[in-house]
């Protein structure tokens, strides 16, 4: 049976062509301009009327505002050389208040003969503006007495509203303008019909910045509708709010106002099913799952009886999409037995009516939702069919998902370029603006998961200097996000800490919602790199404190690494060994669905070898490393693979086998000098100066100080990269060991400066940590 809309829910029909006083105010302005344009003794400077054009468009075509959001807009909008058109403009409209219905009897006289002498006049019938003029005056010309009345009243209180703010305007003019004469507030009877409209009116939307705001806070607290909004009118605005959230989250409504102009739309127009889906992306930005799944529910609703005349497939397909976008709603949320539910039940309603579209999205999403087993082959055969089916989106998405697995393909490299490449074809083919930077992103975590982190760099700067803008809107979306984020985890990493919050700024100030999902992006880097500086600081305590908080947005592995590293450099060996073990039991078990649970792993058991060397059980730390080298070269873990390979040299050292260290030490430290962060670089050199020093103890004397004053360079050279990464232990132990071998050489200044340069910096930054770092790597 065909489902029909409740009484409740028809009302009345939207006023699309009501008279109101935010529309008589814009016929206002459309009078004034045309008359300061046909006045030869003004002349407006292109740039203005150009700015009074758009401002004049958005005023037509955007929902009516109060009189002090409409003044707001103004002064954003028009240069200091305007002022005295707008001056003019409040003072007529304060003289339209004053003089009631004969005021709106003259200004809708005016609009006559604009529209009857076409030929004396910069509008056009057939124009925007004209079309606008015409409609408003047959609607004034038809209205009753009482009508006009009532029209009066609501401009009256409309005016009244915004008093302050028009007073504020003309005395700003006057003490311009040096006029001392009182009376210029008010305007002859005599005069009216020939100055009455003889000036411009607001521009908005683009502009400066307002120093003297203050003014208007009375009427623009929350730029309000005053007025009904048309059905044009609401889908310009719901079009345009739905862009801006998807792709510019930051120039969009705040969540409060958006939820008042939809409330507004709704009262003037119940049956726009859009203002619903609106409204359902509105509570996703704040996380309200009960208010989403409601207005995707009415959503759904109201689409699928919006209209009479629809056929049974139609509403079928209505339905079927309709839970689609409740299981895409609960996987945004973590529900997975509702998503599993709302997906089982969209392939049974697109098997039922043979939509092979509907299904491929149903195989989408239970390939992003499955965590146990392979589904490379699953993966493989949905792009396969999507291409046959003609979905470019759908086969793009399905590429970057599948070359996301780059550990998984490891072996295969060059199948994950030409994966890479397919999907490049299509979006450019297509014009899938959305997902080119998503395959940036893709190739940068490829080329960083096989060790390449400055080929990721350069991905993502090239990511950023593309202009992915539509429709004058900025992209600000979610790969434009993780990137910004990704270049201030590689600047951290190097040392750079003043750019790293510049950006983190940027992020901040174009993503200032704080439940939105984009901003938890930015969250958790900065706490990550906050973490960071509290451990090369020493500050234990902070360092746990911003633990806390990372807790709640990151996952229970990541946070179980982290706080094995904090145990760790505080000594608690027994807290520690039970984190790694934790984390180790669960790769074993498979029990995580992280794409990085290797590299988590890795770190884990590079942690733990770290354990053991404390514990002077150097010779148990090498099980652990081996298991580690054998995990990265299973999956091309490169960069890691050559950490490992330098934690194995540094136990051969402890162990005293300094001449096998060393060798193993030069084929690793090339790769670590191209690829590695500036912290692994520098732990290179430290441990080949301390390789070399040791494997010199059998040589002559003239290659043992060759030997010796080499590896004191490469201390040097350690010791400026933990300088500025600001590790001052690390730092102290440089100078240290670059004192002994200046001693050694019989160096007793450069001797003396080093221990001087030790001298200030522990009295500076004394060392916290009870474990000696020196013996590590």
């Amino acid at each position: 049976e065909r489902l029909t809309v409740p009484v409740t829910l028809v009302g009345a029909p939207a006023p699309a062509k009501q008279i109101t006083p935010h529309r008589i105010i814009t016929v206002a302005f459309i009078v004034e301009y045309l008359n300061v344009k046909q006045d030869e003794k003004t002349e407006l400077a292109p740039s203005d009327r150009t700015n009074i054009s758009a401002h004049l468009l958005n005023l037509i075509m955007f929902s009516d505002q109060s009189l002090g959001a409409t003044l707001h807009n103004l002064r954003q909008a028009l240069p200091e050389g305007c002022q005295p058109i707008i001056a003019k403009w409040a003072r007529n409209l304060l003289d339209l208040k004053k003089k009631g219905i004969a005021g709106l009897m003259d200004l809708f006289l005016s609009v006559e003969k604009l529209i009857i002498d076409e030929s004396q006049n910069f509008v056009t019938r057939r124009s925007l503006v004209g079309r606008l003029l015409r409609r408003l005056f047959l609607q004034f010309d038809k209205l009753s007495f009482s009508e006009v009345s009532s029209v009066e009243v609501q401009l009256s209180e409309y005016v009244s509203a915004g008093t302050t703010a028009l007073k504020s305007i003309l005395q700003e003019d006057k003490e311009s303008t040096n006029e001392t004469d009182a009376s210029c507030m008010e305007i002859s009877s005599d005069n009216e019909s020939t100055t009455m409209f003889d000036s411009s009116l607001p521009n908005s939307l683009f502009g400066h910045s307002l120093d003297d705001s203050s003014c208007f806070s009375e009427d623009f607290s929350a730029a309000t509708n005053t007025g009904s909004m048309s059905r044009k009118q609401a889908d310009l605005f719901i079009a345009r709010q739905s862009n801006l959230i998807q792709k510019a989250e930051g120039q969009a409504l705040s969540p409060i106002m958006l939820k008042k102009e939809i409330d507004g739309i709704l009262k003037s127009n119940p049956e726009i099913s859009e203002a619903y889906f609106l409204s359902y992306l509105n509570n996703l930005r704040v996380g309200e799952v009960s208010l989403a799944v409601d207005d995707l529910h009415k959503a759904s609703y109201h689409v699928i009886s919006a209209s009479s005349n629809q056929t049974d497939e139609e509403i079928s397909q209505s339905f079927r999409y309709a839970v689609l976008n409740l299981g895409s709603l609960h996987a945004r949320f973590g529900h997975e037995s509702e998503t599993k539910a709302a997906i089982r039940e969209a392939v049974t309603i697109g098997q039922k009516e043979r939509d092979h579209a509907c299904l491929q999205h149903c195989l989408s999403w239970i390939i992003r939702e499955t965590k146990d087993g392979d589904n490379i082959a699953l993966n493989q055969r949905s792009i396969s069919r999507c291409e046959e089916l003609n979905l470019p989106y759908l086969a793009s998405l399905g590429i970057l998902n599948l070359a996301s697995r780059t550990e998984q393909l490891a072996d295969k490299p060059e199948y994950l370029l030409d994966l890479l490449t397919r999907s490049s074809l299509l979006n450019c083919k297509y014009n899938l603006v959305e997902l080119q930077g998503d395959s940036f992103l893709t190739r940068g975590q490829v080329w960083a998961t096989w060790g390449r982190s400055f080929i990721n760099q350069t991905l993502q700067q090239i990511l950023l200097s593309i202009n992915f803008n539509r429709d004058g809107i900025p992209f600000q979306g979610e790969s434009a996000v993780i990137a910004l984020c990704n270049m201030a985890l590689n600047l951290e990493n190097e040392g750079f800490r003043d750019l790293v919050d510049s950006i983190l700024a940027i992020c901040q100030s174009h993503h200032q919602n704080s439940t939105s999902p984009l901003s938890k992006v930015w969250k958790i880097t900065r706490q990550k790199i906050l973490f960071s500086r509290f451990l090369c600081g020493g500050d234990w305590a902070k360092a746990d404190i911003t633990l806390g908080t990372l807790s709640a947005l990151q996952s229970e592995l990541e946070i179980c690494l982290l706080r094995a590293e904090l145990s760790f450099r505080l000594g608690d060996m027994d807290a520690t060994r039970h984190l790694v073990a934790k984390i180790i039991n669960e790769s074993e078990q498979k029990k995580s669905a992280l794409k990085d649970m290797n590299q988590i792993l890795v770190k884990a058991l590079i942690l733990m070898s770290e354990v053991q060397v404390v514990s002077q059980q150097t010779g148990g730390a090498l099980q652990y490393l081996l298991k580690a080298k054998a995990v990265c070269e299973k999956h091309r873990l490169e960069l890691l693979h050559c950490i490992v390979c330098l934690h194995i040299a540094n136990n051969h050292l402890v162990l005293g086998l300094s001449k096998k260290a060393l060798l193993l030490v030069r084929r690793c430290l090339v790769f670590l000098l191209a690829h590695g962060s500036l912290r692994d670089r520098s732990r290179g050199l430290l441990l080949s100066a301390k390789c070399r020093i040791a494997s010199s103890a059998d040589l002559g004397n003239v290659e043992r100080r060759s030997d010796l004053l080499e590896g004191a360079t490469q201390v040097g050279h350690a010791r400026d990269g933990f300088l500025r990464l600001q590790d001052w232990d690390r730092v102290k132990d440089c100078l240290y060991l670059q004192a002994r071998i200046y001693h050694s050489l019989g160096l007793t200044l450069e001797r003396n400066m080093a221990a001087r340069e030790y001298k200030k910096y522990d009295e500076l930054y004394p060392s916290t940590a009870p474990i000696l770092q020196l013996v590590l790597l």
